[in-house]
């Protein structure tokens, strides 16, 4: 039965025919060091554009004092200069404070007429950026940062609240990078990093059959959606949305700044994905019999070891979950399971495979 593998782990990158063709780029280098712009407040209709027409702009808290941000441009040895956004520690009375934040929106120019001009062939858009996180360790409360693109057409005001299809989510809380994609069926991977250095992100939308695919370099780990995009997703993604999120009265604002620097922002076109991403459909799982009763056997001829299965039914919901210990051929048992149909995402050391099988 044909399977597909969405995460797999990069063990060969070398040997890739893609031929990339830049569209945009940002990496700072030709802004002016010191504050990047004004930070507008959120609900202003007429925000006031910064360096490199980035749009600043906080909530700001009725008990609090603003600005609770600082955005700046940092030269950083080795790499030129940087963007900084930080936070200010605040005292606060209040008896309840949540987490504050600040946005930075960036529309990258021309992006449409960039892809209708494009190298024939060269179908698959790459975004790439790298961010580093430095959250204050003892006080990891509602910290985070993400990194999401979206949709904006030519007559719209850019606005934090659009709907971001593709996204990056650092958590200081758990300390993983998780990734998502809405699709039909929504991937929501999360990835285990080290915080307090520079992680370098990479999505791909492939626009000849709507599958996003997420590579983190620094991890050896790809991932594939488990579907394609929705349909009224299926639009050039054009705005570039970065979201710092921290509580500035952590410890009553008794902390260091919690701060998160950014670099090297990228969409390419290619015409083909890396080798460690074409691996994503290698192999082959079996599953028998199918339609099932009760207990239903999996196995492969990769020798691929299986560590664990998760079922879903067809509303995405997860019914089922089993640990295996990387043996290449297991069962599970569905009998607890109403009739229908269902995924099973197969998590193995070389990857997680998505395979279908029907209850009785």
């Amino acid at each position: 039965m044909k399977r597909y593998i969405y995460i797999i782990y990069a063990l060969c990158l070398i040997g890739s025919n893609t031929q990339a063709q830049v569209l945009w780029s940002d990496d700072f280098d030709n802004y002016t060091l010191g504050n990047l712009g004004v930070i507008n407040n959120y609900a202003n209709p007429n925000p006031i554009s910064s360096q490199g027409n980035w749009q600043l702009s906080e909530v700001p808290h009725q008990n609090l004092p603003g600005p609770l941000h600082q955005v700046t441009i940092e030269a950083e040895t080795g790499r030129g200069k940087v963007l900084k956004i930080q936070d200010i520690p605040t005292p606060s009375s209040a008896p309840s404070i949540y987490a504050m934040n600040l946005y930075a929106l960036k529309e990258i120019p021309d992006l449409d007429t960039l892809w209708s001009n494009r190298t024939a062939g060269n179908d698959i858009l790459k975004y790439e950026g790298e961010f580093y996180v430095a959250f204050e360790k003892r006080f990891p409360t509602n910290l985070g940062l993400s990194i999401e693109l979206g949709r904006i057409e030519s007559n719209e005001t850019i606005d934090p609240n659009i709907v971001t299809p593709v996204e990056f989510f650092y958590s200081e809380a758990t300390k993983v990078l998780t990734v998502d994609a809405y699709t039909q069926i929504p991937i929501v991977e999360t990835i285990p990093i080290s915080p307090w250095s520079w992680i370098k992100v990479i999505a791909y939308v492939d626009y000849t059959t709507g599958y996003v695919y997420f590579e983190i370099p620094s991890t050896n780990i790809a991932y594939k959606s488990k579907a394609p995009l929705r349909s009224n997703y299926f639009k050039i993604f054009n705005l570039l949305l970065l979201t710092f999120t921290s509580d500035v009265t952590s410890n009553n604002g008794n902390r260091p700044p919690c701060f998160a620097k950014l670099d090297n922002f990228k969409v390419s076109v290619v015409n083909t994905l890396p080798l460690s991403l074409e691996k994503l459909t290698a192999a082959t799982f079996t599953i028998f019999p199918n339609p099932v009763t009760d207990i239903v056997t999996i196995t492969n001829s990769n020798n691929i070891g299986v560590e664990g299965i998760e079922v879903f039914d067809i509303n995405g919901k997860k019914v089922k979950s089993q640990k295996f210990n990387k043996e290449n051929q297991v069962q599970l048992n569905l009998a607890d399971c109403a009739t229908g149909t269902y995924l099973l995402y197969i998590k193995t050391n070389m990857g997680t495979a998505v395979e279908k099988v029907i209850k009785k």
